[in-house]
């Protein structure tokens, strides 16, 4: 399952957690703040090296940046049998 990271009152994040909830994308919010949980050796290493959010883990597939994320995002909800064929910008 998708992991979120981030905090819902970042834009960024936010923009990342409003797809995720139109396309219906399964994910788990994994509270991560900017200025503190983002810059601890654990999220460096194993999530984003530059220590910003939002970031998200997608079983191993680790990306970051929320255009980045937000075109994956489009791009997997595309590619599922239930929404294969569909604009990102349409609605479920």
């Amino acid at each position: 399952m998708l992991i979120l990271y981030g905090v819902p009152n970042s834009r960024p994040v936010s923009a990342v957690l409003g797809l995720c909830l139109i396309k219906r994308q399964p994910f788990t919010p994994s509270p991560t703040r900017q200025n503190r949980d983002a810059k601890r050796p654990e999220y460096l290493s194993n999530v984003n090296a530059r220590g910003t959010i939002p970031a998200i883990d997608d079983g191993g597939f680790v990306l970051w940046e929320s255009h980045a994320i937000l075109v994956y995002l489009c791009h997997i909800s595309m590619s599922s049998g239930a929404a294969r064929g569909r604009s990102c910008h349409d609605t479920p």
